[in-house]
């Protein structure tokens, strides 16, 4: 998805501007226009804007999660709608959620429906959020999907933070070990060089190359900065783009070494989703759309599209989605049996939970043997260098006795 900027005019002609996320510039278009709107003027934005817009998303997100949690507490003690929005109004009123939570008790008050309150501020509430609540509307039971909603949140942000706490020690290494290398051929090395080049000593093919290299560090070091940034950031650069987007995702689940990693990931997101929005009492072929669209690849929600065509035709879930080749052999057994007993909702949560599990003990063997292999890297590449540097030395020191 794309952060675009755009001015539009509201249907009674105020001015506004602000910022949507889309697949692209037609799409983000199309979605203001179903919103009442008159584009004047789109855009996308800014590297720089973009980056500043994921804090913010992040600071809302937060506010979202306790939006939420407030929200679970009060319905459960029984308190009606209303009331609990008010609440929470006064609960956030030194923060921006506060004036979204007031709105939304307003719009309530008036005799709109929550989901539709909700949907109204979608720069906290995404789509997933807002089909959770339609459908535990439609049952009568708002409590519970507050507290689905919650449990599914808490869970995906547990998940997040074991996985970012077990790759903070490998980056940190990776990180040191970049700007020590750099250290030592952009500014060490060109020092002994002159040193060298002004005895006029044969030197050997190992030192020409590290001086050569210790050149180009020096002379052009903000280039090798920019291939840095565009090797770590090249996946996420060409999911800007749809054909991009789409080989990256393709790529992700087709590398030997990869796929494990990304299929475990997007089966987890995609069946704990899926749990969640049966939890909350929506029919199976609006949550196989909803669950596929934040399952995070293209490729797996092409795929898990057509098992809901065929499920809408009268197939089995468990059967169209075997087809696909993207579930474990496991997994569809577990949904044949969640089918066969009413429990998909649990067997989905299940799964989600088995394959967060896989990928969480997958992520700590191979960082198991990455943590010494970058150790013995660093110390391969130091080890050439301090030899390339002492070799001409002891040269010259054999060569005056």
């Amino acid at each position: 998805m794309t952060a675009f900027r755009y001015r539009a005019l509201t249907a009674d002609g105020k001015r506004v501007s602000g910022t949507i996320d889309a697949a692209g510039r037609r799409d983000a278009s199309q979605t203001l226009r179903e919103q009442g709107m008159h584009v004047t003027e789109i855009g996308e934005t800014a590297p720089g804007v973009t980056a500043g817009l994921r804090r913010i998303g992040a600071r809302r997100s937060e506010d979202t999660y306790l939006f939420t949690s407030h929200m679970r507490r009060l319905l459960r003690a029984r308190l009606p709608l209303v009331e609990a929005l008010d609440t929470t109004a006064r609960e956030f009123v030194d923060v921006p959620m506060g004036a979204v939570a007031k709105r939304i008790r307003d719009k309530v008050a008036g005799g709109g429906a929550l989901s539709e309150a909700l949907a109204a501020e979608k720069e906290y509430f995404a789509d997933l959020y807002v089909a959770m609540i339609q459908a535990a509307q439609a049952s009568g039971n708002l409590a519970a999907a507050f507290e689905n909603i919650h449990q599914y949140e808490t869970g995906r942000r547990e998940f997040r933070r074991r996985l970012t706490s077990a790759m903070a020690y490998p980056m940190v290494l990776v990180v040191a070990a970049f700007f020590v290398v750099m250290f030592l051929v952009s500014y060490v090395v060109p020092k002994i060089s002159e040193t060298l080049l002004a005895q006029k000593v044969s030197l050997p093919v190992s030192t020409r190359i590290l001086m050569a290299v210790g050149d180009v560090a020096r002379d052009y070091w903000y280039i090798v900065v920019i291939l840095v940034f565009v090797a770590g950031f090249s996946p996420r650069i060409a999911g800007m783009w749809k054909g991009g987007r789409l080989f990256v995702d393709r790529t992700m689940i087709r590398l030997p070494v990869v796929k494990r990693f990304a299929l475990s990931a997007t089966v987890a997101r995609f069946t704990r989703t899926f749990s969640a929005l049966l939890g909350t009492g929506l029919r199976v072929a609006e949550a196989i759309d909803v669950a596929a669209k934040v399952a995070g690849n293209t490729v797996f929600e092409k795929a898990v599209s057509q098992a809901r065509s065929r499920v809408v035709s009268g197939g089995d879930l468990a059967g169209a989605l075997g087809e696909s080749g993207l579930f474990p052999t496991y997994a569809i057994q577990v949904i044949a049996v969640g089918e066969r007993t009413g429990t998909l909702a649990d067997s989905f949560a299940e799964i989600a939970k088995a394959e967060e599990e896989n990928l969480q003990a997958a992520t700590d063997r191979f960082l198991t043997f990455l943590e010494p292999a970058i150790i013995v890297v660093m110390a391969a590449v130091v080890g050439f260098i301090v030899a390339s540097i002492l070799l001409p030395i002891l040269s010259m020191s054999s060569m005056g006795a």
